[in-house]
């Protein structure tokens, strides 16, 4: 009788050490889905600062709401990639509020 209680004992344990196992690998996974998916983000992000970039090469000015018109994206977006076009100097900030436009640098 009690070789079956330590035999179910043991059983209920490998199950438990399998479930964890498939749950590490499973998690694994999705850690490297997400990094892929990360890659992917940041890699349209820099062709649609690549845009406004071509834009400005076209125009040599370009506002917030022709970047949100032309790249199709919120205000709040446009201007992220701005401000991140400017901190990697490629453009500069010309003017306040609603006068504000960019051009190369």
């Amino acid at each position: 009788m009690v070789w079956v209680f330590y035999g179910n004992k043991i059983k209920k344990l490998e199950s438990d050490l399998a479930a964890a196992e498939k749950e590490k690998e499973e998690a694994g996974e999705t850690g490297r889905g997400l990094a892929e998916y990360d890659k992917k983000v940041q890699a349209k992000k820099e062709e649609q600062k690549a845009k406004i970039i071509v834009f400005l090469q076209e125009k040599g000015r370009i506002t917030n709401d022709e970047a949100q018109e032309a790249l199709v994206v919120s205000d709040a977006t446009a201007e992220r990639y701005l401000d991140e076009l400017e901190k990697e100097g490629k453009v500069v900030q010309q003017g306040v509020q609603k006068g504000t436009f960019y051009i190369l640098k």
